[in-house]
């Protein structure tokens, strides 16, 4: 059949430290997921780094930036005939037992059903199925500035500055 050992990969690791005039914080993680259908899975990596600074007694300052790279492919399913899922429900395996394999000549093989697997896109094997590129790629940088200044017990003035830059292919 179409099914396959699946499996689920997560590493991560951070670091942080500084002292009372900088901190600093720094991330990563890497994720890679395989499902049972061999066109659903992802990849995805993510890097974070925060940066704060004690610039004076009443001025500081954060810088942020994340980045995230990610790989999402799914199989074709919902209101689709060629999808995973409609064309198992729809479908009927061949009767491949000898007097009827006649009947079925383009799906059966050496007695059982080995080009549709009971799909319902009768000649068209599942794997073919997969061929069809259902990949989402997207980039995505995004970044900040803070600083806070305050001059007085009773006076605070706040700057912020940011971007989210995304890409979707």
């Amino acid at each position: 059949g179409i099914l396959q050992d699946g499996n689920r990969r997560l590493l991560g690791a951070s670091v942080t430290g500084g002292s009372e005039a900088v901190t600093y914080f720094i991330a990563s993680e890497y994720q890679k997921e395989q499902n049972v259908v061999p066109s659903n899975g992802l990849q995805r990596m993510n890097i974070r780094t925060n940066l704060r600074s004690q610039l004076a007694r009443s001025l500081d300052a954060q810088l942020s930036i994340g980045f995230v790279n990610s790989e999402l492919r799914r199989p074709q399913n919902d209101n689709n005939s060629y999808g995973v899922v409609s064309a198992s429900m729809l479908g009927s395996a061949a009767n491949c037992s000898p007097g009827q394999a006649a009947m079925h000549a383009s799906l059966c093989s050496a007695g059982t059903d080995s080009v549709s697997f009971g799909y319902y896109n009768k000649g068209i094997s599942p794997y073919d199925f997969f061929n069809i590129d259902t990949r989402q790629n997207v980039q995505r940088l995004t970044g900040g500035f803070t600083s806070n200044w305050t001059p007085t017990s009773w006076f605070t003035v706040n700057g912020t500055l940011g971007a989210d830059i995304n890409h979707r292919a």
